[in-house]
């Protein structure tokens, strides 16, 4: 079965919370016939990827942000990083 591909680089960058919202839920609505990969480093549009390919140290990693917290060092540090600074204001 042949599927299109879309690539979408930063597309939640520089935009309100409530529009990446919309724009990630079209984008999941899409990703039921067609590839998507989403090139991003927001943390809100991580929690709603169903696989993410993680590139640290030359190596890429994948999987879902749950598994990936688990089994990736560097990965996991991203994230407490990311609570911190959230938590911090």
């Amino acid at each position: 079965m042949h599927k299109d591909i879309y690539i979408f680089d930063e597309v939640t960058a520089n935009i309100d919370a409530m529009n990446a919202q919309i724009i990630m839920a079209a984008i999941k609505q899409l990703s039921q016939r067609a590839i998507v990969l989403c090139i991003t480093h927001e943390w809100r549009a991580i929690d709603q990827l169903d696989v993410i390919y993680f590139l640290a140290d030359g190596q890429i990693t994948s999987g879902t942000k749950r598994v990936l917290a688990v089994d990736n060092a560097a990965f996991r540090r991203l994230l407490d990083t990311q609570k911190e600074l959230e938590a911090a204001g």
